[in-house]
């Protein structure tokens, strides 16, 4: 939605819905439209958001290469890119103080290993957790009783470094989703 466009008001635009229900009053109307006139409201607020967001400048640059433990062994944050110039890395709930993941970051990784293959031809996918890479690892087998088509590994080694947004959530009590791209002039993430 570009800046010069005009828009029709809300309220007008769900003043000429025509689906209605049978029997309804005038009052459900009324209340109806006007929730309408909110959601479109919240859309088109939400795309304002989404365009500030694609407009952002490039972040900060990374400032090593943190180490982190798949279960191939030892990797470096740059190698997670493979051949690919972005990579999204999503930082699971499941620190040394759990026995298990978060059962809702389960579930979230479980519907995005749904779309993995899709994903993976444009940009690198990882996700990491607190948890030693054995405990990641057993908890990734027994979700679904599947494995992940995405790099699963581990920050047990590295300390939380504050300048990997995703990585910087204290003894994993947050999830959080980020992504990094790799300028080829410098080879630093961002």
């Amino acid at each position: 939605m570009s800046d010069n466009t005009i828009l029709i008001r809300a309220a007008e635009l769900a003043a000429k819905n025509k689906t209605h229900f049978p029997n309804e009053s005038s009052e459900y109307r009324q209340a109806r439209n006007h929730l309408l006139s909110e959601e479109i409201e919240l859309r088109r607020h939400i795309e304002r958001v989404a365009a500030l967001r694609r407009a952002l400048p490039a972040g900060g640059e990374i400032p090593e290469d943190y180490v982190l433990v798949s279960s191939k062994g030892v990797v470096r944050l740059s190698q997670l890119f493979g051949d690919k110039d972005t990579l999204v890395i999503y930082s699971m709930m499941f620190g040394p103080q759990r026995e298990r993941a978060c059962p809702m970051c389960t579930a979230m990784l479980s519907s995005w290993d749904g779309t993995a293959g899709n994903l993976r031809e444009r940009v690198a996918l990882a996700v990491t957790a607190r948890s030693p890479i054995e405990a990641s690892s057993t908890s990734k087998e027994n979700v679904a009783g599947r494995t992940y088509r995405f790099t699963l590994t581990s920050k047990e080694t590295t300390p939380a470094p504050m300048s990997v947004p995703t990585m910087a959530t204290p003894l994993a009590s947050q999830s959080s989703l980020a992504a990094m791209a790799r300028f080829a002039t410098s080879g630093v993430e961002r």
